[in-house]
């Protein structure tokens, strides 16, 4: 059950990254990452630094 219903305007907060091998990842749910997932602004990266976001046009 859920507060929401379709149609509804929701936030979720951006992440830079998840395993991407876990069920929840296979499931394309990688928000809920069984390993944990990397938030974008100030989550605490996979080398245990601090992200610090941003964003690109180019690669």
């Amino acid at each position: 059950m859920t507060k929401h219903k379709v149609g509804d305007l929701v936030g979720v907060g951006c992440q830079s990254y998840s395993c991407g091998e876990c069920e929840q990842c296979k499931l394309g749910h990688d928000q809920y990452c069984l390993k944990g997932n990397t938030q974008t602004y100030a989550g605490v990266d996979v080398d245990g630094t601090i992200t610090q976001g941003g964003y690109s046009d180019a690669e």
